[in-house]
């Protein structure tokens, strides 16, 4: 393992941060009715453009599951002026040979084999990261590492609703099986840092369940230490993909969890026969997709057929965020997960509403649109 010197040390915008930040809690998820529209929150911040017609494609498939369900992808040019990049295809190449570091305080995580690490003489092993020697002096809160990593014995639910300390997007997603929430866009609300400073930040709840009691886990990078914050960026998510939380008892192909008010639900996936099945804890039966594919990289369908009904599909591996209107105007969106019982395949779910119709807008890992998915009755 790289290690700093032994001195003491320690503890690009994004592709839509024009979006305003969900305020609400994830703990606290009601049942969405996902309208037919997205991209505009209300709020007037700058949509995603519509892609030229002329440029786009469209297919549409037939899904056979319990229950069926159509799809359409509509594929969209893969760039936008108005979505500067935040992360890039080739993500997982940044942890080729990554090396590995098990910290005290509860998680195990890899990271760039040519980045430093701190020793753990300050702060805890596994707290800073970057591609160059660095030292805290003692005693001092100062962030000097590219990505910081840290514990705060603190409910995942006291972190995740009211005011957000970021103005940008947020979308929900599963760190080994646990609830999680990225943030990105930019700092707000007068806090330690200048407002308007780039910010991508993972809060990940270490506990299961709402009386599991406190612990959460944060990793970020700020754009103060200066560097290449957009490479940073694309280093945090893709160490944040391969985060192992120590004595997790998490089934290994858990891809989305919501707890607390509304209708709290956890689903789990598995490669099968070619296709991949997904199945909740709070329905019956299970939805079988066949694999996403270049052509049509997401496929959906409908768990369950009362008011707690779950949206669930399959993304393919350019799809890195899946966003829908939600509620009252606001933005939803998930990251979608792979998992060891996936076989490369990354899948997603949504609280959804049994009859009503959605149009899930799909984004790479550049912040780009990559196409629209309309799904519903």
């Amino acid at each position: 393992m790289t290690t700093a010197p032994t001195e003491p040390a320690r503890a690009a915008r994004s592709g839509w941060s024009s979006r305003r930040q969900i305020v609400g809690a994830l703990l606290l998820v009601p049942i969405l009715s996902l309208t037919a529209s997205c991209g505009d929150d209300g709020d007037g911040d700058a949509s995603t453009p519509e892609p030229d017609p002329s440029q786009e494609s469209t297919t549409t498939t037939q899904e056979t599951t319990t229950t069926t369900t159509t799809t359409t992808t509509t594929m969209a040019p893969t760039s936008s002026s108005s979505q500067p990049p935040t992360t890039s295809a080739g993500v997982a190449d940044l942890l080729e040979n990554a090396e590995r570091c098990e910290s005290p305080e509860g998680y195990a995580v890899s990271y760039p084999e040519d980045w430093v690490v701190n020793d753990g003489s300050v702060v805890p092993l596994c707290s800073q990261f970057d591609p160059g020697p660095f030292e805290v002096p003692d005693g001092t809160d100062a962030r000097v590492a590219a990505i910081t990593a840290y514990v705060d014995q603190v409910a995942f639910g006291d972190v995740t609703t009211g005011e957000s300390t970021v103005d940008g997007t947020r979308a929900v997603t599963v760190v080994d099986g646990h609830q999680a929430v990225r943030l990105s866009g930019v700092t707000s609300g007068g806090q330690l840092h200048e407002d308007g400073t780039a910010v991508t930040r993972y809060i990940v709840d270490m506990a299961r369940g709402i009386d599991d009691g406190p612990g959460t886990l944060f990793l970020d990078t700020i754009d103060i230490t200066g560097g290449d914050h957009e490479t940073h960026q694309r280093v945090l998510d893709a160490m944040v993909s391969t985060i192992e939380l120590t004595g997790s008892d998490a089934a290994p192909g858990i891809v989305a969890r919501y707890e607390g008010g509304g209708a709290p639900f956890e689903v789990m996936a598995e490669a099968a026969d070619g296709d991949v099945c997904l199945a909740s804890d709070t329905q019956e039966g299970e939805v079988c997709l066949t694999a996403p594919t270049e052509q049509t990289p997401i496929r959906s369908g409908v768990l369950g057929d009362g008011g707690a009904a779950v949206l669930v599909g399959v993304a393919a591996p350019e799809v890195f965020m899946i966003e829908s209107s939600a509620a009252e105007g606001e933005s939803f969106a998930v990251l979608p997960t792979g998992a060891e019982t996936l076989d490369g395949v990354k899948a997603w779910a949504f609280p959804f509403v049994p009859g009503s119709e959605a149009e899930l807008v799909w984004y790479d890992r550049s912040g780009s649109r990559g196409g629209t998915v309309s799904v519903g009755s």
